[in-house]
C-alpha cells in the first residue's frame, strides 16, 4: 500500500514539472513576441509613425507664382491676376483627388478653420478684352487627376494652363512654386510658420497682336460666324486673330454648351473653299509654268461647256451678262470664271496644286497655337486614293476658282495674300514677340508678280468687284474679293455660300495684309465677297490707319 502511494505521487510530481515547463514555455514566448512588436513599433515602423505624428503638428502650404501676363505690340496688358482661394468639399477631404470649391480671403488666411491642410492658395485671371481674344489667349483651369500624375509639379487645386497661348505657354509663364510649413495644434488652428521658399514669378509674354484692332475687328464681326486675320506682310507678325463667336473667359461652363462652337478659332481651325480668292494661285501657276502671259486672252461666252457639263461664269449666272475678251489683270479685276477654267485646264492640276503647296495651303502654317488645320489641296492622285475615283476635267475648273475640294484656313489665305505682298517671300505667322522670324524666297518672278498685283489693284478700283474700295480711302489697296459655294442644292438648285475678301495695304510697300471670312448660315444663306466681307475690311483698314 506504501508502495503505491509513493509510485503516484511520483506520477503527479512529474506532471507537475511539465506544467511548471509547459508555463514557462508560454511566457517565454509571450515575452519574445511582445519584445519583437516592441522592437518592430520602434525600429521598423517608428519613422512611419513619427512622420504621421509630424503631418498631425505640421503642414505644407503651396504658394503659387505669380503668373506671368500677356501683352500687346504697342505695350497694354491683356490680363491680370487675382488670387483665388479654394477648400476641399467635406466629402472629398482627405482624398487623393480632393474637390475644391471657392472660399472667402478671410476663411483662407485667419487660421480659424477646422483643417487649414484643406485650403489651396491658387489664381485666377482677368481677362482685359473678353471675347475678342479669348480664342486667342484661352485660359487657365484646375490641374485634372492626369495632369497631376503625368506632371509632378503641379499642385492640388493649382490652375494651369488649358486652352490658347495660356497653354502653349504654361511653363514658360507658370514660373516656381513656393511654400511654406505651418505648425498647428490639435483644433487645427495655425501657431507659426516653420519654413518658407519664395515663389519665383513667371514670365511676362509680349505679343505681336494689336488688342484694339482685335477688339474692333470683333466688333465688326457682330456675332457672325467667321474670322478675321490681320499681318504685318513683311515679318509675318499677326497683328489681329480674331473668330467669332468666341466664349466669354468669365463664363467657360456655360459656354461649353453653346451649339455655335464658341471654342473653334476659325481663323486657324476653320476650313473652307477658298473660292475666288484661290484665283491668285492659279494665275501666279498659269505665268509660272508658262501657260499664260501678259497677251493671253480668253473669250467669255458666259458658259463653258464640257460634254453634257456647263461651267458658268458668276456674271452671267447672276445678270445674264457676259464680259466679252479677257485677259489676266481684267479677270482678277471681274474675277471672271471662265478665263480661269481655262488657265486651270491649260496648267493640269498637278502644278496648280504645286504652286499652291508652295504658298503654304494644304499644310501646317506653324503658328504658336494647338489646333491649326492643313486644309487641303487636292490633285489627281489625291483622288484615286482618298475616294476611288477618276480625276475629270471638271474637277481641274472647280479647282481652279477655289472650288470642288479644295480647302484652306483664314490664316492660309492671309499668308498667301502677304507672299504677293512681300515681293514673293512667304513669313512665318507669329504671334509672340520673340519668336524668331522665319522667312522664305518663293521665287516668283517679279513680272508675274507685278501682273497680279496689278489685276489685285483693278479689283479695288472702279469697275472691279470690290465696289467698298472704289474711292481708295484710307489708301489705295491690292485686293481680291471671294464667294464660295459649299454644301448641298436647295429647291432651286443654289447652295449656300461663305464671303471672303483679302487685300494688302497700301498698295505700294503694304504693310497690312487683311482677311476676313464669313460663314453661310441657316439665318444668312447667300453671302457674297464684296458686297458682306468687303465692307468689313475696309472699316478695319479705317481703324489701323487712323492710328498712323
Amino acid at each position: 500500500m506504501f508502495a503505491k502511494a509513493s509510485h503516484q505521487d511520483r506520477f503527479s510530481s512529474q506532471r507537475f514539472s511539465v506544467g511548471i515547463w509547459l508555463f514557462g514555455v508560454a511566457i517565454c514566448t509571450m515575452f519574445s513576441i511582445l519584445s519583437f512588436r516592441l522592437i518592430e513599433m520602434q525600429l521598423i515602423q517608428g519613422s512611419e509613425y513619427r512622420a504621421k505624428a509630424d503631418q498631425n503638428r505640421f503642414f505644407t502650404r503651396y504658394l503659387p507664382a505669380s503668373r506671368g501676363v500677356f501683352f500687346d505690340r504697342t505695350g497694354k496688358v491683356l490680363v491680370r491676376n487675382k488670387p483665388l482661394y479654394k477648400k476641399a468639399t467635406p466629402e472629398t477631404a482627405g482624398k487623393p483627388y480632393p474637390k475644391f470649391i471657392q472660399i472667402h480671403e478671410q476663411e483662407a488666411l485667419t487660421g480659424i478653420v477646422e483643417d487649414q491642410r484643406n485650403i489651396v492658395l491658387d489664381q485666377q485671371r482677368e481677362y482685359l478684352y473678353g471675347e475678342s481674344l479669348s480664342l486667342l489667349l484661352g485660359f487657365i483651369g484646375e490641374a485634372t487627376k492626369e495632369e497631376l500624375t503625368a506632371y509632378k509639379e503641379f499642385y492640388l487645386g493649382e490652375s494651369i494652363g488649358k486652352f490658347g497661348l495660356e497653354k502653349t505657354y504654361q511653363s514658360k509663364l507658370a514660373g516656381k512654386t513656393g511654400e511654406e510649413v505651418y505648425e498647428m495644434d490639435a483644433m487645427g488652428n495655425l501657431l507659426r510658420v516653420v519654413n518658407k521658399k519664395s515663389a519665383i514669378s513667371g514670365v511676362d509674354v509680349q505679343l505681336t497682336i494689336d488688342a484694339s484692332l482685335s477688339a474692333k475687328a470683333y466688333e465688326l464681326l457682330d456675332g457672325k460666324k467667321g474670322a478675321i486675320v490681320a499681318s504685318d506682310p513683311r515679318t509675318g507678325e499677326i497683328l489681329a486673330l480674331v473668330s467669332s463667336p468666341a466664349f466669354d473667359p468669365t463664363k467657360i461652363q456655360e459656354s461649353l454648351s453653346n451649339p455655335n462652337s464658341p471654342f473653334l478659332n476659325r481663323a486657324i481651325s476653320g476650313t473652307y473653299p477658298p473660292g475666288s480668292t484661290f484665283k491668285l494661285m492659279t494665275a501666279l501657276s498659269g505665268l509660272a509654268h508658262n501657260a499664260i502671259n501678259i497677251d493671253t486672252k480668253v473669250i467669255d461666252e458666259g458658259v463653258l461647256k464640257v460634254g453634257e457639263f456647263s461651267f458658268g461664269n458668276w456674271y452671267f449666272s447672276q445678270y445674264g451678262r457676259t464680259e466679252g475678251e479677257v485677259d489676266l489683270v481684267k479677270a482678277l479685276q471681274r474675277s471672271n470664271d471662265i478665263f480661269f477654267y481655262k488657265v486651270a485646264e491649260w496648267v493640269g492640276p498637278e502644278k496648280l496644286a504645286e504652286t499652291a503647296r508652295q504658298f503654304h495651303f494644304g499644310v501646317i502654317n506653324g503658328i504658336e497655337l494647338n489646333g491649326e488645320a492643313a486644309g487641303l489641296i487636292p490633285d489627281p492622285a489625291w483622288k484615286e486614293q482618298t475616294k476611288g475615283e477618276k480625276w475629270f476635267l471638271g474637277n481641274t475648273y472647280h479647282m481652279g476658282i477655289g472650288q470642288g475640294d479644295v480647302l484652306a484656313t483664314p490664316l492660309q489665305i492671309n499668308q498667301a495674300t502677304a507672299a504677293i505682298a512681300n515681293d514673293s517671300v512667304w513669313c512665318k505667322p507669329k504671334i509672340v514677340s520673340s519668336t524668331q522670324q522665319e522667312c522664305t524666297e518663293l521665287h516668283i518672278s517679279a513680272d508675274d508678280l507685278a501682273l497680279v498685283r496689278k489685276g489685285m489693284e483693278a479689283a479695288c478700283s472702279e469697275g472691279g468687284t470690290a465696289y467698298p474700295f472704289f474711292d481708295h480711302k484710307p489708301v489705295a489697296v491690292r485686293c481680291k474679293t471671294g464667294t464660295a459655294e459649299f454644301g448641298p442644292q436647295d429647291e432651286k438648285g443654289r447652295r449656300k455660300t461663305h464671303a471672303l475678301f483679302t487685300m494688302a495695304a497700301p498698295a505700294e510697300n503694304p504693310e497690312i495684309v487683311i482677311t476676313v471670312v464669313l460663314e453661310g448660315t441657316e439665318e444668312q444663306k447667300f453671302l457674297e465677297g464684296s458686297k458682306d466681307a468687303g465692307p468689313i475690311a475696309k472699316k478695319l483698314l479705317e481703324e489701323w490707319f487712323s492710328k498712323r
